[in-house]
Parts: C-alpha cells; structure tokens; sequence
C-alpha cells in the first residue's frame, strides 16, 4: 500500500499522489477524484474534459463520478483504477495502449479496460500499459513490436486488450518506455 502524503493547492484539494510524464500533470485526491492542468497544446487534456485549445491553469477535474484509487500518465495518455479494481484508461490510443479493444492515435475519453479484469497496480507507458490483478496475474496490452507486452504471441504485433504475461510472474511494480517493459516481482 502506498504511503499517502497530501499537499494543498490554492483550491484547497487535499492530493494523494502525482503523476506526470511529459503529459501536464495530474492528481488524485485524497477523495479518489482525479485532477490535471497545465499545458493543452497537443489537446492532451480534450479527453478529460478540458476544450482544445484551452490550458488548464489550475487543477481541473477529470470526471465527478470517478472513484480513483490511482493514476498513471505517459506521453498522451493515462489510465486509473477505480475503487473496485476495474481500470480506466484515456487519451492517444498508440498501439492499441488503453485497451479498449482498438488501436486509433485519435484522443479517446475515458473508457473502461476490455476483459472485465480487476487489477491492483496499473502503470500506462508511452504505447503499453501493464497491471497486475487482484488473483496475482500480470496483464500488458499495447505495442509488443519488440516484446514489451511480454507474451510471445504478441512478439512483432501489438494487443488491444489485456494479455496474460508468459511465466506465471506476479509483478508488482513496473517501468514502460517506448520500447522495453521492466517489472519487479
């Protein structure tokens, strides 16, 4: 479980973690409510509910009926876990990264992870994403060009829905970059 630590904004929103990659950052509040801001010049923050070519200058909220417990962003994208462990996933869809059954680089509004999986952990990386389930099992969807959704199946292809991991390995933490996937178990 992670520790939580809590900061103020001049809003007065408690946070409970941050999360940012080269996307404006995000937070999630002490609530479970997701917060972004900052910089919309790719409308990387339309599928939030941000207009195009509006910045956020302040924490915005994301969706009032979401119940988060975490957030993860890469490049123009992020996925989230709700309460139940049913994950969420917005934004470029490269490769087939939020798991929704297609693969699109238009921005998509958040939508829920096809497979009716419930995860612990999930970490969004720039065109895969990753998480473990609450049976133990670690799941990657997105780009396996050069093996990054880590089933063999997958090699030199890319998953739009969650794939078991080859091995049998429960992850519990994991670092996705454009073209490798690394995880501890």
């Amino acid at each position: 479980v992670p520790t939580v630590t809590s900061t103020f904004t001049s809003r007065g929103i408690r946070f409970a973690s941050f999360t940012m990659d080269i996307t404006p950052p995000c937070g999630l509040s002490l609530d479970g409510y997701p917060y972004c801001w900052g910089d919309n010049g790719a409308d990387e923050l339309v599928p939030l509910g941000i207009p195009s070519g509006q910045n956020a200058i302040t924490p915005h909220p994301i969706s009032a009926d979401l119940d988060l417990k975490s957030i993860s962003l890469a490049n123009i994208g992020g996925c989230g876990l709700r309460m139940d462990g049913a994950a969420v996933c917005w934004g470029r869809n490269v490769f087939g990264a939020n798991g929704n059954g297609n693969a699109s680089l238009q921005l998509e509004s958040m939508a829920p992870v096809s497979g009716g999986l419930s995860f612990v952990e999930i970490q969004r990386g720039p065109s895969t994403t990753c998480g473990t389930t609450k049976t133990g099992q670690s799941y990657c969807w997105g780009d396996g060009r050069v093996g990054q959704v880590g089933a063999a199946n997958y090699y030199k292809n890319y998953a739009t829905k969650p794939v078991l991991v080859d091995g049998g390995i429960t992850f519990h933490s994991y670092a996705l970059g454009s073209s490798h996937a690394c995880a501890l178990d």
